[in-house]
C-alpha cells in the first residue's frame, strides 16, 4: 500500500514538472521567420480581442529572379500553425474626425509593421447615403437623413446651410406643420430610451431629446396636424411598435404606446393618426403552406385594426392623413386604388384599360405593373409614382394618366408645396425633378458604394468611383484634393461600367456593357475617354455571368497593360502606343477555367492569371504556356505582386490569401480572413503590398487587413464597412490609407 501511495506520488510530481516545462515553452516568443527561408505553409487565423504582437526584425533581402522555364507546379498544402491574433479597430475609433475643407496633417507617420496597430481614421470626405428626406410646409427648407447625419438645403438654391454630424447617421427625418420643429431618428441613437432628436428650424441647434418608456430605434417619425403631437414607428423585424407623444410646456412627454401584432412593415401617415401595415406571408397549417396576410389599416393608439385592404405592395397617405392610395402589381381592375381612411370607402381606381391608354403599360408588360414608390401631391388629387420603367402622375378625381419615360424608379418620392416639383431618392441618391420640364437636378453628391480608389504619383488627388458595376444608374469618377478633400471634378460613367486603375493614378481603364468589345483609356486627370482598345476575340464577353465580365491591370511603370475576360481570353498591350503584344486564347477546360484575377510584375516580364479552378496561371512574356500555382480550393479573386516582383500574393473566395515565391513557384505562407473565432470567412477582395514590400494589405468582406509578410502576422483589422468592390488604396509614400465605404464615403486611416 505504502509503495502504490509513493509511485503515485512520484507520477504525480512528474506531471507537475512536465506541466511546468510545457507552460515555460509555450510562454517563450518565438523568432520571426524570413519569408524567403520558411520552407511551410503558415495558415494565421485571426481572432478577435487579443493585442497583435509586431515584428521588429528587419525587411528581408530578397533578389528578384526573373521567371525562366517552368520549375515546378506547386501542390504544398503543409499543416497549419496559429499565430497570435490582430487588434481590431472600430471606424469610429480615434479622436475627432476631419470633414472635407480641413486640412490633412502633414506629420503622420509611414505605416509599418512596428506602427500599423495605431493607425487611426483622421478624415471622413464625401456625403454617404440618403436614408429619408423631408420638405418644410412652407417649402423653404430640404432635409435629408443621411449614413453621416442631418444635412438641410435651401429649397430654392438647393445650396445646404446647415450639417450636423451623427455617429452611425439619421434613418428618418419630419418637419413639423408649424416649420417650428425637425425631428430627426439616429440609426443608433446615444440612449435607446431618447429615440428621436428635436432641433429648432430657427437656428438648426439640437433643442432635446424625447424620451420613450421602452427600448427604441426610430426608423420612421411624424408630427400631428397642429403640431402638438409626435409619433414614431419603432424597429423590431417581427412586431414594429408605435410609440405617441404630446406637446408640454417643456417638451414632449410619452403619451401613448401602440403594439401592432404581426406588422413587419409599417408606414406612418404624415398627421401621426394613422398606420398603415404591409401584408406578409406566414407558415400555415400542418403542412406548412405559406399565407398571405392582407394589409390593414390601423388607428394611432388603438389596438385592433381600423380595416383591411387586401394584398398591397407600396402604400402612400395624404399630407392631411384622409385619403390612402395602395398599389397591387397583378389585379388589372385595381393596379392603384384610393381610399377614404376614415369610411373606409373605395374613391378611385386605376385600372389597366387606363392605365394602357395613358402610356403606362406597353403591350409587353400586359396587365402588369411594378411601383417603387408612391406620393400625393400637396392637395390630393394627383398621385406620383414611378412603375414599368417610367413616372406616373394620375389625377385620380378625374381619372386621367400622364407618363413620363425620363425618370425610371425611385426609392421615395415627396411632393414640394407648390406641387410643380418632386424631391426623389434613388437608392442613396437625392434628386429634385421639375415634374413639367423633366429636368433633373441632383442634390449634393449622394450616392452609393465608393471603389475602386487611386492616388496620383504625385500625392496631389485622390480619385474614386462611385456605384461601380450597377445597371440601374450612371456611376461617378470623383477627383478631390488630397490636401483637404475639396471636391475638384466628376463625370459621369456608363451604368454597369467597370473601372480599373494604373499603379500611379494617371490612366484609367473604363469597360462598359455598351461595348462589349472595347476598353476606354482615359488620361487622368480628364474627364472622357482619350483612346480606346478593341479586345479581338471570336465571342463576345458573358456580361451576364457568375464571373465580373473583364480583369485588368497595368505594372507598376504603366509600360504594360492586361486585360482578361470571363470566357478566358487574355489581352496583353504595350503602353501607352496601345500596341497589342499578345493574345492568349480560352483553355478548352471547363467554366471554371476562367480570368477571374489578374496582374503583371513590376518588370512586365510575367503575367499572373487566377481562374475559376483555383489554379494561378505566370505566363512568361511571350509564352502561351504557364506555370501552375496549384493548391487553393475556391476560385481565385485578387493578384498582387511585390514591388522586386519576388513574391506573388494570391487570394480567393474562400477568405484564404496565399504567398508565394515566383522564382520556385512554390508556397510559402498561407493566412485566413476570419476576425473572429465563429466567424465564416469571405472573399479576398482585394491584395496588394506597401511599396516598400513591408506590409501586406487585403480586403475581405467589408474588413481592411493589414499583414506582416516577414510571419504571415495579422497586425489590425479595420472595421470599416468597405464596399463589397475594390475599396482601398495606399498613398505613394505609404503614409495614407484610403477606404471606400458602402454608404459613399471615403475614409482616411494614418498614424499620427
Amino acid at each position: 500500500m505504502k509503495r502504490t501511495f509513493q509511485s503515485f506520488l512520484t507520477s504525480i510530481v512528474a506531471l507537475f514538472w512536465v506541466g511546468l516545462l510545457i507552460f515555460l515553452l509555450a510562454g517563450c516568443q518565438a523568432e520571426p521567420t524570413d519569408l524567403g527561408s520558411l520552407e511551410t505553409e503558415v495558415a494565421a487565423t485571426v481572432y478577435a480581442g487579443q493585442t497583435a504582437q509586431t515584428d521588429q526584425s528587419p525587411t528581408p533581402s530578397v533578389t528578384p529572379t526573373a521567371l525562366g522555364d517552368p520549375i515546378v507546379t506547386a501542390t504544398a498544402t503543409p499543416p497549419a500553425s496559429s499565430l497570435p491574433s490582430s487588434t481590431q479597430v472600430e471606424a469610429t475609433a480615434g479622436p475627432a474626425v476631419l470633414l472635407v475643407g480641413t486640412p490633412l496633417p502633414t506629420n503622420v507617420q509611414i505605416i509599418s509593421p512596428e506602427n500599423a496597430t495605431n493607425l487611426t481614421r483622421l478624415a471622413i470626405w464625401g456625403q454617404g447615403q440618403a436614408q429619408g428626406m423631408a420638405v418644410s410646409a412652407d417649402g423653404k427648407w430640404l432635409a435629408v437623413a443621411g449614413t453621416q447625419g442631418l444635412y438641410i438645403y435651401a429649397a430654392g438654391s438647393l445650396e445646404q446651410v446647415q450639417f450636423v454630424e451623427v455617429p452611425y447617421g439619421l434613418n428618418a427625418v419630419a418637419f413639423s406643420p408649424d416649420g417650428a420643429w425637425l425631428a430627426a431618428a439616429p440609426a443608433r441613437a446615444p440612449d435607446p430610451f431618447t429615440p428621436v432628436a428635436l432641433y429648432r428650424v430657427s437656428d438648426w441647434t439640437l433643442d432635446s431629446w424625447v424620451n420613450t418608456l421602452d427600448e427604441c430605434t426610430a426608423t420612421q417619425v411624424a408630427f400631428s396636424a397642429d403640431s402638438l403631437g409626435l409619433n414614431a414607428v419603432c424597429a423590431d423585424y417581427q412586431n414594429p411598435d408605435i410609440v405617441s407623444w404630446s406637446k408640454t410646456g417643456e417638451g414632449f412627454e410619452q403619451a401613448e404606446y401602440t403594439f401592432v401584432s404581426g406588422g413587419e412593415s409599417l408606414l406612418l401617415s404624415p398627421d401621426g393618426h394613422w398606420l398603415f401595415k404591409f401584408s406578409r406571408e406566414v407558415l400555415s397549417g400542418s403542412e406548412l403552406s405559406l399565407k398571405h396576410l392582407p394589409s390593414e389599416v390601423w388607428r394611432v393608439g388603438k389596438d385592433e385594426a381600423h380595416f383591411a385592404v387586401g394584398l398591397a405592395s407600396e402604400a402612400a397617405f395624404s399630407l392631411d392623413g384622409h385619403w390612402l392610395v395602395t398599389s397591387s402589381s397583378d389585379d388589372p381592375l385595381s393596379l392603384l386604388t384610393v381610399w377614404d381612411v376614415e369610411s373606409r370607402q373605395v374613391l378611385a381606381r386605376l385600372d389597366a384599360a387606363t392605365a394602357r391608354a395613358g402610356g403606362g403599360l406597353r403591350p409587353e408588360d400586359g396587365d402588369f405593373a411594378f411601383f417603387s414608390a408612391l406620393a400625393f401631391s400637396p392637395e390630393g388629387t394627383q398621385l406620383a409614382t414611378t412603375a414599368n420603367q417610367m413616372l406616373w402622375l394620375w389625377d385620380w378625381q378625374q381619372n386621367s394618366l400622364r407618363t413620363f419615360p425620363s425618370l425610371k424608379w425611385a426609392t421615395e418620392l415627396v411632393y414640394f408645396p407648390d406641387g410643380q416639383h418632386l424631391l426623389l431618392r434613388q437608392e442613396g441618391q437625392v434628386f429634385t425633378l421639375d415634374i413639367q420640364s423633366q429636368i433633373r437636378t441632383p442634390l449634393d453628391r449622394f450616392s452609393l458604394g465608393i471603389g475602386p480608389l487611386a492616388f496620383d504619383s504625385h500625392q496631389q488627388i485622390l480619385y474614386t468611383v462611385a456605384g461601380q458595376g450597377n445597371l440601374a444608374y450612371p456611376g461617378e469618377l470623383i477627383s478631390r484634393q488630397l490636401t483637404d478633400g475639396a471636391l475638384m471634378d466628376s463625370s459621369n460613367l456608363t451604368p454597369g461600367s467597370q473601372v480599373f486603375f494604373s499603379p500611379d493614378g494617371e490612366t484609367m481603364l473604363v469597360w462598359s456593357p455598351e461595348t462589349l468589345d472595347m476598353v476606354a483609356l482615359w488620361q487622368l486627370p480628364g474627364d472622357a475617354a482619350s483612346r480606346t482598345l478593341h479586345l479581338e476575340t471570336s465571342e463576345p464577353i458573358q456580361y451576364q455571368s457568375e464571373f465580373e465580365p473583364l480583369q485588368a491591370a497595368f505594372n507598376a511603370d504603366g509600360r504594360w497593360l492586361a486585360a482578361g475576360s470571363n470566357r478566358g481570353d487574355v489581352w496583353i498591350w504595350s503602353w501607352p502606343d496601345g500596341t497589342l503584344a499578345q493574345y492568349i486564347p480560352p483553355g478548352d477546360g471547363d467554366r471554371y477555367d476562367r480570368a477571374t484575377a489578374l496582374n503583371i510584375s513590376p518588370d512586365g516580364s510575367v503575367l499572373a492569371v487566377g481562374g475559376g479552378d483555383g489554379l494561378v496561371r505566370l505566363y512568361s512574356q511571350g509564352s502561351e504556356e504557364p506555370v501552375t500555382l496549384a493548391g487553393q480550393s475556391g476560385r481565385i479573386t485578387a493578384l498582387a505582386f511585390s514591388a522586386d516582383g519576388a513574391w506573388l500574393a494570391s487570394g480567393d473566395d474562400g477568405g484564404s490569401l496565399w504567398l508565394w515565391d515566383v522564382a520556385t513557384s512554390s508556397a510559402r505562407q498561407r493566412v485566413v480572413h476570419r476576425a473572429n473565432q465563429d466567424d465564416y470567412p469571405e472573399a479576398v477582395i482585394q491584395v496588394f503590398f506597401s511599396p516598400d514590400g513591408r506590409l501586406l494589405i487585403s480586403q475581405s468582406g467589408d474588413h481592411a487587413w493589414v499583414w506582416d509578410p516577414a510571419n504571415g502576422q495579422s497586425l489590425i483589422i479595420l472595421n470599416a464597412e468597405l464596399s463589397y468592390k475594390p475599396a482601398l488604396a495606399l498613398s505613394p509614400d505609404g503614409r495614407w490609407l484610403a477606404l471606400g465605404l458602402e454608404y459613399s464615403v471615403v475614409e482616411l486611416w494614418g498614424v499620427p
